[in-house]
């Protein structure tokens, strides 16, 4: 494939993602005041901010409970299961040939 046909390619398929348009705009640079007037929270706000934040903390507490108690569930499991292999192995290794 040539450079044309590829750049052609290029733009065919730009064309089909954004909708026709080729237009590139940036995004909008915002001043200071807008960013602070954006994330302003008025006193009222705030309270519920922080009960917010708390809830969701105990829910993330409760999150890493639950996986802390799965993982050393796995981690019990696993070891079970190695000491069955490790038997098992064990076992095998006495048999004779002509035993399995």
């Amino acid at each position: 494939m040539t450079t044309t046909a590829s750049s052609l390619e290029n733009r065919t398929e730009r064309a089909q993602l954004l909708g026709g348009s080729n237009n590139v705009t940036k995004p909008k640079a915002m001043t200071p005041e807008e960013i602070r007037a954006k994330y302003r929270k008025s006193a009222n706000n705030v309270s519920s901010a922080a009960a917010h934040a708390k809830n969701m903390l105990v829910e993330r507490k409760e999150k890493l409970e639950k996986i802390s108690q799965h993982s050393e569930e796995l981690e019990s499991r696993s070891q079970d299961y190695a000491s069955m292999a490790k038997e098992l192995a064990n076992r095998m290794e006495k048999k004779k040939w002509w035993q399995l």
